[in-house]
């Protein structure tokens, strides 16, 4: 479908204020009750939650998004066609008004947006109720793009809700709410009332037809199921339909009903949901938000006491906003979302859960990079060396793909990226570059630095250098923040963890290395059999645990990143300090390190002392792979501390 650009009309000013809330306001007031109906509801919701009413006064509000970028929450308010902006800390503001229809007359009754969601480059893409459309928000200019408004030639009656698919392809409802007389009015041009799937080419496939009135929709965790409501109080279902591999659906079935639900006690219908990382519906249904686990059991209701739209994760993803009626609430959940949120990679399917490729750098640098996971949160993980790659971390990382968007990648000269001739393009500043062109590449606006050994050094003079860009960063071993007398005392502590024969070893294996005409991946294999064992506390016990591979990768890269990438990035770093500059960095950071590692305590601590808002986890009967020697300690507490609140 061709795509129009058009100009939206802003007859507000964006951002303005309403009613800010400041850090230290009274706790807010409470609606409603959680409805409990089965016990499992108690590993979702705690017993003691309470539904806090965060704003209110709204006509209609719906199709609530959060935006990690930014860390608030989007939503709108059809009649008063307005999308707003909550964030915890300022409160209530116009986000953008008029937020649908622009022109005189209005051709319906409900003139705003409805269903709001992020696509990966962080643009706002609505159900553009009001104009009949789907279209997408480019902030910078306030101009919309029209991604789809008719089917077949004739226009869509007034897209109600949409949801992205990892792939890219957008799928959407078209009930005739925006209308004013419904079904029976005289500007519908389509018979039925459609479910859609927009590709990412443009191209608008009808998925089906048959329910009355299709309204939220979501997919499962795996992306095999897709769930539509139907707002029909004759009918209020939500039905369940497999997903074939060509994005098109089939085997639709009833997964709930609710028709005997629906009654002036319990005001609401099937309307938008979301699913959890478990596969749990929280969908707005008769009373509230239902909560129906994978099976299609009612596990219980978020009593809102009014009728409720829509609801959407948010914060680090264990918070639920729902949009009811004249107000917007939260609860805070035990279970997290699977929402992809602005500045996120999004979710992968079950059988392509990690996707691999190369991205073209500005100076035309081929980068490898391997996506995997899923979450609210998009993490880039930064190899050691320099000159080792991706899979010497990869497997030992994989856990953290559970909950989080996790991408890695070799960095230039090293493994599957670009092995330049010309080494000057190997230094640290083309280093920065890259690691910024990895994040762009992906469409992340802030992302959380995880990085191993010299990677910190790397993580750190990146956030430096793009401090805007970066919410968090987590040093597994750290070299120091600066040079000083590093190098000698760490070669002072590794050197009684090996004997002659031992160091005998890896010079021949590090000779071989070096020999193009040699078994390359072997002799790394033998260089690394003597390496790991002075890097471990109790080698013999941890060597097995390890995960991660050093000599898994090509072995052209292998050669060339211990034989010149470690030798030419390393030096471009000259005689680092970083410690000044650090003290203005405002980067939440974990810093965990060894008690057994020959990289000295003392000056990993100065990344604590230098960083404002950094601390540090010793880890006993460790040393420089914590995470694969120790995680029972490790793992628990990076992410309690990816989980907590932003500053």
């Amino acid at each position: 479908m061709r795509r129009t650009l058009v100009k939206a009309t802003i007859a507000a000013a964006v951002g303005m204020v309403i009613g800010p809330m400041p850090n230290n306001a009274q706790p807010r007031p409470t609606v409603g009750h959680i409805e409990r109906l089965d016990p499992a509801l108690d590993a979702l919701i705690a017993p003691d939650a309470k539904i806090e009413q965060l704003a209110v006064g709204f006509d209609w509000s719906e199709g609530p998004v959060w935006r990690t970028s930014g860390r608030y929450l989007l939503f709108s308010d059809i009649p008063k066609n307005t999308i707003y902006k909550w964030q915890d800390s300022t409160g209530l503001s116009i986000f953008l008004r008029p937020a649908g229809y622009t022109g005189v007359n209005p051709p319906g009754r409900e003139l705003g947006s409805n269903g709001l969601t992020l696509d990966l480059n962080d643009s706002l893409v609505m159900a553009d109720h009001g104009n009949r459309q789907v279209a997408r928000l480019d902030e910078s200019k306030f101009t919309k793009t029209i991604l789809a408004n008719r089917y077949q030639g004739n226009r869509l009656n007034s897209p109600n809700d949409l949801v992205y698919r990892s792939n890219g392809d957008l799928y959407f409802t078209d009930p005739p709410y925006g209308l004013k007389g419904l079904n029976d009015d005289p500007a519908k041009e389509l018979k039925f009332n459609g479910v859609y799937r927009l590709t990412r080419t443009g191209q608008l496939t009808l998925l089906t037809s048959e329910l009355t009135f299709p309204n939220g929709l979501a997919f499962s965790p795996d992306e095999k199921t897709l769930y539509v409501a139907n707002s029909d109080p004759k009918k209020a279902i939500w039905m369940a339909y497999d997903v074939r591999p060509d994005g098109t659906i089939g085997n639709g079935r009833v997964f709930f009903d609710a028709t005997t639900d629906v009654s002036d006690a319990k005001p609401g219908l099937p309307d938008g949901m979301k699913v959890d990382r478990s596969g749990n519906l929280f969908a707005a249904g008769p009373g509230g938000i239902f909560v129906i686990s994978p099976a299609g059991k009612h596990l219980g209701t978020i009593v809102t006491g009014q009728p409720t739209a829509n609801c959407a994760f948010g914060d680090d993803g264990s918070t639920l906003y729902m949009t009811a009626n004249d107000r917007l609430v939260r609860v805070r959940l035990k279970t997290k979302g699977m929402a992809v949120a602005a500045g996120t990679v999004a979710s992968m399917h079950a059988d392509a859960s990690v996707r691999e490729g190369y991205l073209t750098t500005s100076d035309s640098a081929r980068l490898f990079y391997r996506v995997m996971g899923h979450g609210g949160d998009t993490l880039i993980a930064i190899h050691g060396g320099p000159g080792v790659d991706l899979e010497s971390i990869a497997g030992d990382f994989a856990l953290l793909a559970e909950h989080h968007v996790v991408i890695f990648y070799d960095q230039r000269g090293a493994g599957r990226s670009e092995l330049s001739k010309d080494t000057s393009r190997l230094v640290v500043a083309r280093q920065i570059a890259d690691l910024d062109e990895v994040r762009r590449h992906f469409g992340a606006q802030r992302v959380t630095l995880v990085a191993h050994s010299y990677g910190p050094l790397l993580a750190a003079s990146y956030a430096l250098a793009h401090p805007e860009a970066v919410s968090r960063m987590v040093f597994f071993g750290p070299v120091p923040p600066r040079r000083g007398d590093f190098w000698q005392r760490f070669a002072a502590n590794m050197s009684p963890r090996l004997d002659s024969a031992a160091r005998a070893r890896q010079a021949d294996a590090s000779k071989r290395l070096a020999d193009p005409n040699a078994d390359t991946r072997q002799a790394c294999r033998d260089y690394w059999a003597v390496g790991m064992r002075p890097r471990l506390a109790e080698p013999d016990r941890t060597l097995p645990l390890i995960k991660s591979d050093l000599c898994a990768s090509d072995p052209a890269g292998i050669r060339y990143g211990l034989t010149v990438t470690n030798r030419v990035v390393m030096a471009s770093y000259g005689d680092w300090d970083l410690r000044e500059r650090l003290r203005q960095l405002n980067v939440p950071t974990l810093v965990v390190h060894g008690e057994q590692e020959s990289i000295p305590m003392d000056l990993v601590e100065e990344w604590v002392t230098s960083l404002p808002h950094a601390r540090l986890l010793r880890v006993p009967r460790a040393a420089h792979f914590t995470y694969a020697e120790r995680p029972e300690l490790v793992w628990p507490e990076v992410e309690r501390f990816l989980a907590e609140p932003p500053r």
